[in-house]
């Protein structure tokens, strides 16, 4: 995983790679103190065109929330789901 940050525009960049080498880029816009909204390159698989749209949120300072969205060929993006974190206390 790589992550960069361009404080003068707010740009955030997350590549993951996969165990199998692929890589996936994705976008984002931090200029809410809540919430990085990322948009990921798109990726063509079987004739098809895939995007995933992911929103981190800030719930607390101990907690954030993540929700992905995923586009077909360029389509309305459908919600995939929703996830919450929460630091363990010790």
């Amino acid at each position: 995983m790589k992550l960069g940050l361009d404080p003068g525009t707010h740009a955030v960049v997350f590549v993951e790679r996969r165990s199998d080498g692929f890589e996936l880029a994705s976008v984002g816009n931090w200029r809410s103190p809540i919430a990085i909204t990322f948009l990921t390159s798109p990726v063509q698989a079987g004739g098809k065109m895939y995007q995933l749209r992911r929103v981190i949120s800030v719930t607390s300072n101990t907690a954030f929330e993540v929700t992905e969205e995923f586009s077909v060929d360029g389509g309305a993006f459908k919600r995939l789901g929703n996830a919450h974190y929460t630091k363990q206390q010790p």
